[in-house]
This record gives C-alpha cells, sequence and structure tokens, in this order.
C-alpha cells in the first residue's frame, strides 16, 4: 500500500507532457509517415499499446502539429467508459462543437451521428478517438471515411489492438518501450530537472527507473515523487519497488478508470482542483485511500465535517494549511501524513492518529513547544519522521515513539540538542542530524544497536572525542562526519564489522584515525588546510574498498605496498597529498576506473595503469616527469 500511494503522490494529469517524453520525434516521425498527409485519400491511424506506454502524447503531439492544416479539428479524450446510455451524446456534442464551433441539440446517439455526418459533410477534418475500446464507440462518432472531405484524418488509441482491426484502419503504430538511456533521461528530468542525474545518484536512479519496464509514464510519477526526497526516501522506494510485481508499478494511470465523472469515488486523488472539490462539497466516500491538497496557503482550515466520509484515507499530503474541530473519529485508517509547512498554532483535538507509520512535517514552523507532539504520541506504530528545516530548538520527547525506525533532522538550523529519551528508541536504523547545529551527542544515542545510518554531515558545532560506545553499533553501515569538529575516533570503531562507508571530510580537528574494520567499502578523508592530521590512516586490511580519497593531507600517505589485493577498488583520490609516486602494481586493479592525483607538487612518476580506466586527472603535477604508455587505456 506504502509504494502504490508513494507513486501517486505527486501526479498532477495521468498523461506524461508532450514536452517530457524523451525520443518523442522519433515516434513523430513514424506517425507522420503512416498518415501521409500530403495524400488526399483519407485515411484512418491507430496507435495501441499497454497503459503508460505515450499512446495519448503522441497523438497530442500530431494534432497540435496537424491542427493548422484542416477545416475542422477535435480532440476527444477518454472515452473508453462511454456507452450509448451514458457518455456518448456528450462526447457526439463536443465533436460537433469543436469541429463546427456550435452546439447542436442532440437528442440521442442515433440523431447525433445523423447531424455529425450532414455538418461534416465533405469538409477536411482532423479528429482523435483517444483511449478506444469498443467499436461502437467509434461507429456513434465518426461511423465511417464517407462523411468527410478529401485529406480527413482520424487517429485513434486503444490498450486493444483487436479494437483496431474491427474498425479497420488503414495503419497502425505500436511505440516501442523506451531504452534503458531514454528511461534514465525522462525520470532524470522529474527527479532533478536535468537530463542526466547527480554522480551520487547514478546507481540508484538507474535502479528506480529500471522498474519502470520502459514505460514513460510510470517514469514520470516516480521521478515526480523522488524529486527533492532524501536518499534514504530513495532506498526505501527501491526496496518496496522490488517486491511490486512488474504489471502492477504503472497501474497509477488506471485509478481515473475507477470513476471518471466523480473523482470522490476514485482510491486516489493526486490532483489538486479535484481533490479540493471534493473535500470542500463534501464529495468523498469511503473508496479514497489517497487524497494530495497542496494548499497554496497557510491560513486555509481544514474541518473535521470535510473528512468526515473518508473512513478508508491512508495517505494524506496537505502542503499548509491547518487543522480545525474534533477528529475523534477521523483518520483511523490513516499510515500516511505529509503535513509540510504546518503552523506552529495547532487547533485540533482528538488528533489521535493509532496506525499512522510515517509523518512528514518538513519545512514547518513548529518547535518543541508545539501543541501537536501530545497528539502524536498516540502514534505508538510510526516509523518515519521528517522534521527536515523545522525551527526545533531541541528535539521533542520520544518516549512513547518506541518503533521509531527513520528520524530525520536534516537543516534543522536553530537545533542544539537531542532529549535524551532517544535512548528509548530501540529500533531506530537511520538517524539523520546533517546541517543542524548539534554541540554533542548524548550518551543516550550510543544504546540504539540497530542504528544502520548516523548523519551529522555539516554539524559544524560538534566537535570533541567520539566515545568508546560507538562499538555497541553493530548494525553501522554508513556513517558521515563531513564539515564537524571531532577530535578523534575511538578504537572501538574497528569493531563494526557491518561498517561500508566512513566519511571525514573537512573535519579540521581531527587529530587520530585508528585501525578500521574490513568491512569498509567507501573511505573519504579530505582536510584541505588541516595541519591536526598527521599521519594517513591504516588502509592494510581494508580489502573491500571500492572508493578511496586521501586529499589534503600534508602528512606521509602511505598506500599499502600490496595494493594490488585490492581487487573491488573503483575510484582513488589523492590530490594535494605529497606522494611522490604510485605504488607498483597499481596496473593490475582491474576495477579501477576514477584516479585522481591533481596538485602532488612531489609526484614524479607513475609507473604503470589499469586498462579499466574511465577518468585520469594529472592536474598541477608540477614536478611529474614522465608518464607511463597509455594506449591500452581504451575506456579513458
Amino acid at each position: 500500500m506504502v509504494v502504490q500511494t508513494v507513486l501517486l503522490e505527486l501526479k498532477k494529469n495521468c498523461m506524461v507532457l508532450t514536452d517530457n517524453l524523451v525520443g518523442i520525434s522519433e515516434h513523430i516521425n513514424e506517425m507522420m509517415r503512416l498518415l501521409k498527409v500530403g495524400s488526399n485519400d483519407t485515411r484512418i491511424v491507430g496507435i495501441y499499446g499497454m497503459g503508460g506506454i505515450g499512446k495519448t502524447t503522441i497523438a497530442k503531439c500530431i494534432y497540435k502539429k496537424l491542427v493548422c492544416c484542416f477545416e475542422c479539428c477535435s480532440f476527444l479524450e477518454n472515452i473508453q467508459k462511454a456507452t450509448p446510455h451514458k457518455g456518448l451524446v456528450s462526447l457526439q456534442k463536443r465533436l460537433a462543437h469543436g469541429t463546427l464551433k456550435s452546439c447542436p441539440d442532440i437528442i440521442d446517439v442515433n440523431s447525433g451521428i445523423d447531424i455529425i455526418k450532414q455538418r461534416f459533410l465533405n469538409k477536411k477534418v482532423l479528429i482523435v478517438l483517444d483511449d478506444l475500446n469498443e467499436k461502437s464507440q467509434f461507429d456513434y462518432l465518426v461511423r465511417n471515411c464517407e462523411f468527410y472531405g478529401r485529406g480527413s484524418r482520424i487517429i485513434v488509441t486503444t490498450r486493444d489492438k483487436h479494437c483496431l482491426n474491427v474498425i479497420q484502419v488503414d495503419a497502425t503504430y505500436e511505440p516501442p518501450f523506451m531504452n534503458s538511456v531514454q528511461s534514465l533521461q525522462l525520470f532524470s528530468m522529474h527527479a532533478f530537472r536535468k537530463k542526466f542525474p547527480p554522480k551520487d545518484f547514478d546507481d540508484i536512479s538507474k535502479k528506480v527507473a529500471s522498474f519502470a519496464a520502459g514505460l514513460p509514464l510510470t517514469l514520470e510519477v516516480i521521478g515526480s515523487f523522488l524529486s527533492d526526497k532524501t536518499k534514504v526516501v530513495w532506498e526505501y522506494t527501491l526496496k518496496k519497488l522490488k517486491k511490486l510485481p512488474a504489471n502492477k508499478v504503472q497501474e497509477r494511470e488506471i485509478v481515473r478508470e475507477e470513476d471518471r465523472q466523480n473523482p470522490g469515488g476514485r482510491s486516489r486523488l493526486w490532483d489538486r482542483k479535484e481533490a479540493l472539490d471534493v473535500l470542500k462539497e463534501c464529495r468523498g466516500t469511503k473508496k479514497v485511500e489517497v487524497l494530495s491538497l497542496k494548499l497554496l496557503y497557510n491560513d486555509m482550515s481544514l474541518t473535521c465535517r470535510e473528512f468526515r466520509k473518508l473512513f478508508n484515507l491512508r495517505y494524506l499530503q496537505v502542503d499548509s494549511g491547518n487543522f480545525v474541530g474534533d477528529f475523534k473519529h477521523h483518520f483511523s485508517q490513516l499510515r500516511w501524513l505529509c503535513w509540510k509547512k504546518c503552523p506552529h498554532d495547532f487547533e485540533a483535538i482528538h488528533f489521535h492518529m493509532k496506525n499512522l507509520v510515517v509523518l512528514d512535517l518538513s519545512y514547518s514552523s513548529i518547535t518543541e513547544n508545539w501543541e501537536g507532539w501530545s497528539q502524536i504520541e498516540m502514534s505508538n506504530k510510526l516509523k518515519v519522521l521528517n522534521l527536515t528545516n523545522c525551527n526545533l530548538r531541541r528535539t521533542p520527547d520520544f518516549s512513547a515513539n518506541a518503533s521509531l525506525e527513520i528520524l530525520i533532522l536534516d537543516h534543522c538550523g536553530k537545533l542544539v540538542e537531542i532529549d535524551p529519551s532517544i535512548g528509548n528508541l530501540k529500533n531506530l536504523r537511520v538517524l539523520n542530524i546533517s546541517w543542524s547545529k548539534i554541540r554533542n551527542l548524548p550518551d543516550e544515542i550510543w544504546m540504539l544497536e540497530k542504528l544502520e545510518v548516523i548523519d551529522a554531515s555539516g554539524c559544524s558545532c560538534l566537535e570533541g572525542n567520539i566515545p568508546i560506545g560507538i562499538g555497541r553499533f553493530s548494525s553501522l553501515r554508513h556513517s558521515s562526519l563531513i564539515h564537524t569538529k571531532i577530535q578523534s575516533l575511538p578504537t572501538s570503531i574497528c569493531e563494526l564489522s557491518c561498517l561500508q562507508t566512513l566519511d571525514l571530510d573537512f573535519c579540521i580537528k581531527l587529530e587520530v584515525v585508528p585501525d578500521l574494520p574490513s568491512s569498509l567499502e567507501i573511505l573519504k578523508v579530505k582536510h584541505f588546510g588541516s595541519r591536526n592530521l598527521r599521519v594517513t590512516p591504516s588502509v592494510a586490511n581494508l580489502v573491500n574498498l571500492q572508493e578511496l580519497g586521501f586529499s589534503g593531507l600534508r602528512g606521509y600517505v602511505e598506500l599499502s605496498r600490496d595494493i594490488e589485493k585490492f581487487t573491488k577498488l573503483q575510484v582513488l583520490m589523492l590530490d594535494h597529498s605529497n606522494i611522490r609516486t604510485l605504488p607498483k602494481g597499481i596496473d593490475a586493479l582491474s576495477r579501477l576506473k576514477i584516479l585522481t592525483v591533481r596538485s602532488c607538487d612531489d609526484l614524479q612518476c607513475i609507473l604503470g595503469l589499469p586498462s579499466s580506466l574511465v577518468e585520469l586527472s594529472l592536474e598541477y603535477c608540477v614536478s611529474m616527469e614522465r608518464l607511463p604508455d597509455l594506449s591500452n587505456l581504451k575506456k579513458l
């Protein structure tokens, strides 16, 4: 349920926007060839394929391109559910109005087709019938080509190829699935607003995009949701996608088919206008499980009356706005509440969400004195709490939230203290306090034996020595202490047998780094301008390293003499160091892709390089005398 709501959160419309479909020109060119626009015969061309493949997008592009070339034009969307008894008369009126700019009095479908026949006779028309699934729909709207003038074109989109055979179209086109490169580009455009993902999101972007199975709609939905989200959310989404059958990932497009006429009868409402209309007019039903409002201003009130029929609401997104009234009999099924930019004043009572799993209060003006905390204590099933960019000076009391697994305090610029009750969070796996003003970590934090990720990046006030208690973090996998003022790490860090990433970049007061666990895959120690750390941490036993960065170290940089044993190493960065030569055997590192030794004034020679290298940077190595033969670097 969580992943289904996640993938629908930000979708404003079920169709892919025409400007965002990567490779659209290829589809347009093929359709133009099939339509034979320059010829005087009348042609019907069908586009077929599964939902989300881009049929409607292609038809819209063609329509926009050709609309000026015809006397009368009409684009009829979403006609799949239209029947002779419901909907077809309305479509006939739309067709007549769209082509003839008048709305005749159509009583029933039979009179409607007669009127269309009379008025369209001998006119050169362009008509798009989008999402057709029955021949009767075609017959009551278009009937046959004898109605129209020479050069007319009719485009039909459908999921059912058999439907096109029954209609006897002149040509058909099935849009191919997007390849991996196109998929990544479209996904990146929605997730990052650029053609390719940033380097640190490249691998996970490829994995997430692969679940879209080449479907543009799905790529847009997932990309839109993950835009501006933390990497924790990305990893959580990827984990859930792996459990979801491929044919189920793109079904968010099918939601509108549940009840096209009455949005309140659908299971998910993510279009802002539709959702707000349903709520304000109290037209919601027990079918609604997902509601995304995204209010435009913070002084808008949402009352208990508006939610009284939404018994099965599981996911609710309310950007801005406030809840007012008694919610005692509401939200009993709510699992996920995204209430960004919520105000400091809390006006609801009995706001008890006993089944809540995810609570996102990011970018809110709430403080540690916010009255809503007492209500949240009732949510004893809460697993994720996101307080990014809130006005907290101290975290609230976590005693009642023993089920919490992910706590995000990222960019809480006023946060200076963590409440000791954090020690009660025995299930906590992720703690993010990055870019806060935390001065020290409470002793209770070292009791969190299930902690897997601790991110203290940018905590410039965090200083002193990391206590020996860190050795209790037997599950710790990732730790980032970038831009902190810690002075040393304890020897107990070697006991962290699951630790994969340790980032100590710009820890300017760091003096001692002891032996590290052999499980490490990424180690970064960048110290430009620092005179404290004079000895490079030993890497002799770190045979699982994939990325190693020793940059800006003024002390002696020593790499293992047996460097060829680092068979998994992919990235090696030794910028601004006093290294004189790269160790013999580096050419045996068959997985090494990136090697940078920039501004190494003492570097005189490199004896050999592996053929796997993709990037080599030797800028400002003023003492460099000679290079090895580079002819074997075919991938460079």
